[in-house]
Order: structure tokens, then sequence, then C-alpha cells
């Protein structure tokens, strides 16, 4: 069962965290890699918003890495093999290995390639790999239905290629909202719970579920500099959730001329952040412009900001033209930096906000043939 999986992490002595300035090591023996030269070792620090990168000479077929952690944190060991190219100019699945770094002395063997290692000495690996067995069944089906729809494209077999999309989709949200859901409160007293609970607010944030899912973390766990990070985003959430009103905003138009969101007041807007370069984005225009198309005239309107970037503007103005999308365009080109985005707190396109004729935000992210039902039901078939 799911939620019967007891983590590793729950059954340490209390002070299973660690104070900033506390420092992880990690000895790695890689004998049966005998060409193995040099080893990388790659995380990301979410509280400074930076990739950290150290490397290290193999020697006698072991390797040494040490360093403060802020919090235990997902990194990625690669190795470099003797006659190769670097791992940044020909990675290799087998040559790297996901770890769980924690302010513990952890200890590597790599059986035949890097990828096949043991980690002792690290509980919080030990909920991680208990985590990634739980997901890996889901992940093999979206890859096979994945490929298989990609092979269906080559055919211009639309039909088959739509109905692999589709079985993609259905995983996905199955994975999103009934397994992942799941795990947050199965390793709620591990930093694997607050990694998948990050993975599953990842661009899109609900704040009312996403709290409910944080408040069920152990308080140490709340209190990781990425939790505290997380709670500041649930709380900005709260700012652009329906029921609140629309941040207002003026941003230039296709032609160069200032638009502003309240200016579309004493209508139904939909305000929709997209980009030329975004493939979900371009599939949804479909659906966007048979919605204006048939509301238009009832008080219904669209203002889709692109986060597109300044050198893009020429392929912005082509999507538009290819797209059909004779609605306001706006963008004032900054990317990363767009301030409607930031405004909105958008960290993943695409994304859109339906707002009433008063201002008030009164349902998100309407995908499909959602934005029309929702049109119906306001302003009638």
């Amino acid at each position: 069962m799911l939620l019967s999986v007891q983590p590793l992490w729950a059954q340490q002595a209390p002070d299973p965290l660690h104070a900033p300035g506390n420092v992880f090591y990690l000895r790695g023996d890689v004998h049966s890699i005998p060409a193995a030269r040099k080893v990388y070792l790659s995380f990301y620090d979410r509280d400074m918003g930076m990739n950290h990168l150290d490397s290290c000479q193999v020697e006698n077929g072991e390797f040494n890495f040490a360093g403060p952690l802020k919090e235990p944190v997902l990194a990625q060991l690669y190795v470099a093999v003797q006659g190769e190219k670097s791992w940044r100019e020909e990675y290799h699945p087998r040559n790297s290995y996901t770890i769980f770094l924690e302010a513990a002395t952890m200890h590597l063997v790599a059986y035949d390639s890097l990828a096949n290692s043991m980690v002792t000495g690290s509980p919080v690996q030990h909920d991680y790999l208990q985590y990634v067995k739980t997901i890996q069944p889901y992940q093999d089906k979206i890859k096979a239905f994945y490929l298989r729809g990609i092979e269906y494209n080559k055919t211009k077999d639309s039909l088959s290629a739509k109905s692999m999309e589709d079985s993609v989709e259905a995983l996905n949200d199955e994975l999103h909202e009934k397994v992942l859901k799941g795990l947050v409160k199965t390793y709620a007293s591990s930093p694997v719970g607050l990694y998948v609970l990050l993975q599953y607010t990842e661009g899109i944030m609900e704040p009312e579920v996403t709290d409910s899912l944080y408040r069920d973390l152990a308080p140490a766990i709340r209190d990781l500099p990425s939790g505290k990070l997380l709670a500041d985003k649930i709380a900005k959430a709260r700012e652009t959730a329906v029921g609140a009103y629309a941040k207002d905003f003026t941003q230039p138009d296709t032609a160069g001329n200032p638009v502003t969101l309240s200016s579309f007041s004493g209508k139904y807007v939909l305000l929709d952040f997209w980009a030329s370069w975004c493939g979900p984005c371009r599939k949804e225009s479909p659906q966007l412009v048979k919605a204006y198309t048939k509301f238009k005239d009832k008080g219904f309107t669209i203002l889709s900001v692109s986060v597109d970037r300044k050198d893009y503007r020429d392929k912005w103005l082509d999507a538009i033209h290819q797209d059909g999308l004779t609605w306001t365009q706006v963008s004032d080109l900054k990317n990363p930096g767009n301030v409607a985005a930031a405004l909105y707190n958008i960290e993943a396109i695409p994304q859109n906000f339906l707002i009433d004729p008063e201002g008030r935000i009164i349902a998100v992210n309407l995908r499909g043939d959602g934005l029309g039902k929702k049109l119906e039901e306001l302003l009638g078939k």
C-alpha cells in the first residue's frame, strides 16, 4: 500500500535536521570503473537561487567530497571516464547517480557503473529511493506512451497520436493527484516529504491544497530553508487565487501602445500568460480562439501576456498571426523579469486567470473546453 511505507528518517533520533553550517561527507568507491578519472557533484541551492558544482580527482579508485549544507538537498554525481569526452559534452546515464546529501558521513560503492551504486549512512537517501520506487511504474508507462505517440506522429496517424497524448496526460494527473499527495504525508517527517511537495507544486500552485499538505509536514521540516521559501510562495499565491482582486498592470501591445488590465473593467477577461516557444500554450490556442469568437460580443475578452524576450519579438508576432489570436496581445519582452508575470507569480506556462466585470478572479487555469463551459455558465449558450 502506498501509505504503508515508514520513512527511515522518521525512525531516527530527534535532531534529524541540520543547522546551517553543518557538513556532509561523501566517500566513493569506484574501483569497478577502472577508467574513472574525475567525479563531479552538482546541486541547486533554493535559498540562494543558484547551482553549485564541485569536482575531485579519482585516486586509487576512490573520491571524496565534503562541504557545508543548509539543509538536505538532492544532488547529481557524474563520473568522467578516461578517453571519453567530459560529462558536460557527452552525458551518459550510466555515468550518473542521484543522491540526497545530508549532514552525515555517507559511503557510495559503484557496481560496474555509477548508475548502479549503493549508498550507506544516509537515512534521507533511503527515503528518496523508496519514493523513486513508488513513482517509477508511472514514469515507465508515461515514457512508453510518449514514445509511441512520437512514432504515430511520424506515420501521420494523428488519431492514435492523440490517444497516446491523452494517456500521458491522464497518467500525469493520476501521479500528481493520487500518488504525490499521498507521498507528502508518507514522508512528512523527512526532507523527502518537502521535496515531493515541491514537485507537486512545481510551476502551478493551488494555495489552499498546497497549504494543507504543507501543514502535514513535521514542524522541523517546515523550518528548513526550502520550507520557509515554500511558505512565502503559498502566501504570494493566495494573492492571485480565486476570490482575490486581480492586480493591475500596464504593458505595451504589439504596436508599442500601453495597455492596462483595468481598462477592460466591466467585462469578463481571461488574463492569459503564454509564449511563442511554448508548445502547450500553442496547443491551447484553438480553444481560446473558439471561446473568443463565441463570446466576444457577450461581454468577454482576452488579454494575452507573452513572456517572450526581446530577441523573440518577431517569433511572438508570427505566433500571433499563425494561431489567429485577434484579441489584445501585450508584452514587455523581458524574460526573465516580465513585470506582469512576476505580479501573478508565473513560474510555468500556460496559465490563465478569469476575471469578472468587477475585477475579481473567479477561475484559474481553465484548459481545453473548460473555458467555454465556464463562459456558458456565466454568459449562456
